[in-house]
């Protein structure tokens, strides 16, 4: 062996380099050839027991022991290939170097316990880098591991003796060894990172091989079935005996197998060279894709069976699969396959098509098929039916038949025609008679089956006799939904005897227990064990038109406790539930159910059955506490508990639960329920799976899935119900008004408000709804029309009184119900609510609360009234949010080009009307006054209620701007100007510089003197205009009237608002008690 020079390790790790960067397979091949050149590896014959797992194998994880096993069935599945071994090892060093990987193989096989291959430390010379868990399965058989396949086991072990009848080839390598590649022990120290990149080149080459087709896994489901029948002797097979084996080798196209499978089996017509398969398998491997998917669904359309239909058009069908392997892809789509084996007038075509096929020219059979279709092939015996001619076929050819006689063995021929038309059938020797000796050995006297029937006739009959002999049936009382059985009058001891009678009587071997609540009469000797005869408890009500069977005796209350029982089971004699039961027994002995004490009138009878009585003692059954991780300050300040202490009594609480029962619930159905005046009212919701499930059978689904589609109850039944009762509380509040009114003698006041939530406890908690009749699509009657008790509520959901009728009642609404459609609101549509007023709600931490109520006039939200979030324009972090709120009374929306030379006039003015008109309101300090900004021209059209547009300091609550109602800015930083979303004006916009340096005067007087088109408001003679320029006189005498106008508006609406401020500030415990109501209200206002 040669060492490692310098210049050898230089290439060893440029291999290794490039197969890192990604040549895996190529680099690691290449320096294997390498290796062998250098000495630094060679080429043995070993035998796997001399050979364990390198310790970085599959990172170090090693040999998985389930792993092993499946490969071990695969490849004595498949066959054994030495030619596919590419197996590669390292040295093992006799030295302590080796001893971690002996330790390592040790562990391993001490860990399987037992599963894989036990290990001798001492005779391990090599460690398996590539094709270990080959080796692990050669080694399982050289120890005999245990193995569940029994094809190459013997008494449950791994055999060779075995193997060599399965896969001798296979089973020699086992003895002989395989060809291995050893490499250097000083190749894998010098270079650790070899041994993870040889393994990986190693598995990667079988991932690289080409995939089973679905036309492959036709062929190899063909041969399966094939090989099943012949080696089992069997004519039937399912999908499950073929399975397994085929998807052993994991093709891509698995989910197809049960579609091909189906196919294959209905109309492949065989394994042979001439089948239907085999044929169409030659021609697409000739002239198409063999390696196209077609799909599943492909497959199960292809092998479904065309309903009421002899022919199944076999032929057509083959074409079809070629069509769709050699035409372009995708041709045949699933519905055009579907359509072409169902629509009749396809199929019409397909057998025009298919006779072009059988027929010559003149009308002859072109092949042998058609004769074959119809079920004949060499060696069926066959018989003409005109004349009873008998004949064995030997041949089958195009255009005729050759047949020997059955009668004299000749060879004779008839035409294929013949066949064809229907003139030959099949044929078959009758059986001869074959006589059953000694035949009476099984006559009825001698049936196990007979004489059981007869012995329950019998005893029936008894029981029928001793029923008609008892004459207290108009004495006892019978209840269901609980079963009970009352007296109607007063029995002394022992007067009483109620026959046990039933329909069902039960024979079983003696060894046998009886079945819970059975009672035994007695046994019987047949010809085979002895057996017990049991009556058996059976109770059916009458339901529509099912009479029933009501037998008091099972319906009786049971108990183990004598004290608490006033009957007991008692017989005519003291042995009756031993005596012996024959076909001709002279008189049957039953039981009756007889009191042993006094019974008055509704007195329940209470049965004695000690063996009801529990065997084993129940178990005291101990709470979980949950695990915490923490406790609180009482639990650790505690003192601790007495270990000695006696646990305490768990107090004595009853629990009642009411629950429902019906069609489609699995379960009982546990739901909300309210008692009121001792009445229960059940909770009926849309979302309620258990509703869901009891009305429609259907599970609660929400979002549609791959299985089912989305499914509720969300039902058009909830909202009529609703409004039903909303209107019901209406009414009923109506007439306790116009009561009051005419108790009173006062009119009935013309309007009255609608029913509240808290009107119950004014008129009561419950309200009767008249439900309308349900109707099917028909118009017919499913359930009549009917008065339910509801629980009083205007929004609140729906309680129903609880009882059966009801249930029905509503079950057949909501399933009759139309699918509940959301109306689309009014602003989606483009036209808002009517709003007839603003509340706006501010508060002050510090001092205090002011609620201001500013009403506006009846208008309609236009779809652009909305609020907008104005931003500090100084920047300042101090400044809270505004805001906005719209508040159009009918006039053009304002522009953001509002005339600022008359807002500060305005300003002014109003500066002036508050110093003389003060009012007292809440204390809310004043803010600097902000810096005046430049005028601007006022837009066409009235005025506004209220054109400030100044914000106040901050905190001043909710304040009139130039366009509505907006909350402020705080302190010197609100200078801006109030801002909305609008339609587009109806004169130009303009941008104008202006400094915030002045305060009410503009920057520089050359402002006025450029020539510019700025629109001016003209009144002069009554009309209004637009002029340009900014130095016409009428202009400037029309601004002086428009200031008075709006000033004198400005005057009215602040003195109203202040008045209204301080008003509101006088009642503010009322206003904080409707504080909630406000806040909804400003809400819904906002939208």
């Amino acid at each position: 062996m040669a060492g490692i020079t310098a210049e050898v390790q230089k290439v060893i790790e440029g291999y290794l380099a490039k197969a890192k960067g990604g040549t895996l397979v190529q680099s690691v091949n290449g320096l294997h050839d390498f290796l062998l050149k250098q000495k630094l590896a060679w080429k043995l014959k070993l035998s796997c027991e001399f050979i364990g797992v390198h310790p970085e194998n599959r990172d170090g994880l090693g040999i998985s022991a389930s792993h092993v096993a499946d490969l071990i069935s695969n490849i004595s599945s498949i066959g054994f290939s030495a030619a596919e071994s590419r197996a590669i090892c390292s040295e093992i060093p006799d030295d302590s170097r080796g001893n971690a990987c002996r330790d390592f193989n040790r562990r391993l096989a001490e860990e399987a316990q037992g599963k894989l291959a036990p290990v001798d430390p001492s005779i391990l010379k090599f460690a398996s880098i590539v094709g270990s868990h080959a080796n692990q399965a050669g080694r399982c058989f050289w120890y005999g591991v245990p193995h569940p396949d029994e094809k190459v086991t013997i008494n449950g072990k791994l055999s060779l003796e075995k193997l060599a009848t399965v896969d001798a080839s296979w089973c020699s390598a086992i003895r002989e060894g395989l060809e291995w590649m050893v490499v250097s022990a000083q190749v894998v120290d010098c270079f650790p990172e070899y041994v993870g990149l040889a393994q990986s080149a190693g598995n990667a080459s079988g991932q690289i091989a080409s995939a089973e087709g679905e036309l492959q896994l036709a062929r190899k489901v063909n041969l399966a079935i094939a090989d099943f029948l012949a080696r089992g002797g069997k004519d039937t097979i399912n999908y499950t005996d073929i399975s397994a084996g085929i998807l052993r080798s994991k093709p891509p196209s698995a989910s197809a197998l049960p579609g091909i499978y189906t196919f294959v089996l209905r109309y492949g017509g065989g394994a042979g060279p001439d089948s239907f398969l085999s044929r169409s398998e030659t021609f697409i491997r000739a002239h198409g894709f063999a390696a196209r998917c077609l799909g599943s669904e492909f497959w199960q359309a292809m092998g479904a069976e065309i309903k009421g239909a002899a022919n199944q058009r076999v032929i057509w069908r083959h074409m079809l699969l070629k069509l769709a392997f050699c035409g372009p892809e995708k041709l045949l789509s699933l519905a055009d396959l579907r359509r072409a084996l169902s629509a009749k007038d396809i199929l019409a075509k397909a057998d025009e098509a298919e006779a072009l096929r059988k027929y010559d020219d003149v009308g002859a059979p072109v092949n042998n098929a058609r004769v074959l279709e119809l079920g004949f092939e060499k060696g069926v015996q066959v018989i003409r039916k005109a004349d009873d001619v008998v004949a064995v076929i030997e041949e089958i050819l195009p255009d005729k038949v050759i047949l020997q006689l059955a009668s004299d063995g000749s060879r004779v021929t008839s035409s294929a025609t013949a066949f064809i038309d229907g003139k030959w059938k099949k044929h078959s020797e009758k059986a001869q008679p074959t006589e059953l000796e000694q035949w009476w050995s099984s006559s009825p006297s001698a049936s196990p089956e007979f004489l059981a029937a007869t012995i329950k006739g019998r005893v029936l009959l008894a029981m029928l006799q001793q029923w008609e002999g008892f004459k207290h049936e108009q004495s006892l009382q019978v209840f269901s939904k609980p079963k009970d059985v009352k007296s109607l009058k007063a029995f002394a001891v022992g007067t009483l005897a109620v026959p046990v009678t039933t329909s069902r009587v039960d024979i079983r071997p003696s060894a046998q227990a009886g079945l819970q609540g059975a009672i035994m009469i007695g046994s019987m000797k047949g010809a085979g064990p002895d057996m017990a005869v049991y009556i058996l408890p059976t109770v059916s009500f009458p339901k529509d038109s099912n009479i029933g069977f009501v037998s008091p005796a099972w319906i009786m209350k049971a108990s183990c406790d004598r004290d608490e029982c006033n009957v007991e089971l008692v017989g005519p004699n003291k042995n009756w539930n031993k005596q012996k039961l024959e076909k001709l027994t002279a008189a049957i002995h039953l039981p009756s159910l007889k009191n042993f004490r006094k019974i008055e009138a509704e007195d329940s009878l209470i049965l004695y059955r000690p063996d009801l009585a529990k065997a084993h003692d129940i178990e005291k059954l101990q709470p979980v506490a949950l695990a915490r991780d923490t406790m609180s300050d009482d639990e650790q300040m505690a003192p601790a508990e007495d270990a000695e202490a006696p646990n305490a009594e768990i107090p004595i609480s009853i629990l009642k639960v009411t629950c429902v029962k019906g069609p489609h619930l699995k379960q009982p159905w546990l739901p909300d329920v309210q008692t009121v005046g001792g009445v229960e009212y059940i909770k009926l919701h849309k979302w309620d799976r258990d509703l869901t499930l009891f009305s429609t059978g259907t599970p609660l689904n929400f979002a549609a899935t791959g299985r089912r589609p989305a499914h509720n109850i969300n039902v058009q039944w909830f909202e009529d119900t609703k409004r039903l009762r909303r209107e019901a509380c209406d009414a009923a509040v109506r007439k306790i008004i116009a009561d009051a009114a005419e108790a009173e003698g006062k009119p009935v006041p013309p309007r009255i408000r609608p029913a509240r939530e808290e009107d119950q406890f004014l008129v009561g908690k419950t309200v009767m709804l008249d439900c309308p009749d349900i109707l099917d699509q028909h118009d017919q009657v499913l359930q009549p029309a009917r008065q339910i008790q509801f629980l009083w509520g205007t929004t609140s959901d729906l309680f129903m009184e609880l009882n059966e009728d009801n249930l029905a009642y509503i079950r057949c609404a909501i399933k009759e119900s139309a699918p509940f459609i959301q109306q689309p609101s009014k602003r989606n549509l483009g036209v808002g609510p009517a709003a007839v007023s603003c509340t706006s709600l501010c508060l002050r931490a510090s001092l205090g609360f002011i609620v201001e109520l500013c009403t506006m006039s009846q208008k309609r939200l236009r779809d652009d009234g909305v609020m907008k979030m104005e931003e500090d324009p100084t920047g300042s972090s101090a400044v809270e949010d505004a805001y906005w709120l719209t508040g159009d009374d009918g006039y053009d929306w304002w522009d953001e080009a509002v005339m600022k030379d008359e807002l500060q006039e305005e300003a002014e003015q109003e500066e002036v009307q508050l110093e003389e008109e003060p009012v007292a309101a809440a204390p809310v300090p004043t803010a600097p006054v902000a810096p005046a900004e430049p005028p601007l021209p006022p837009p066409p059209g009235p005025p506004p209620v209220d054109g400030r547009g100044g914000g106040g300091q901050k905190g001043h609550g909710f304040q009139m701007g130039s366009k509505g109602f907006y909350k402020g800015y705080g302190g010197g930083n609100n200078k801006k100007t109030g801002q909305w979303y609008h339609k587009q004006p109806k004169y130009p916009k303009y941008e104008h510089q202006y400094d915030y340096a002045y305060d009410t005067k503009w920057k520089d007087s050359s402002y006025y003197k450029h020539d510019s088109s700025y629109p001016k408001y003209d009144s002069k003679y009554g009309k209004k205009e637009w002029k340009d320029g900014w130095k016409d006189d009428r202009n400037s005498t029309s601004k002086s009237i428009q200031h008075q106008r709006e000033n004198q508006d400005i005057r009215a609406t602040n003195k109203a608002l202040v008045e209204s401020a301080a008003v509101y500030q006088q009642h503010m415990g009322q206003a904080l008690d409707t504080m909630s109501r406000l806040t909804r209200m400003l809400e819904v206002d906002r939208t």
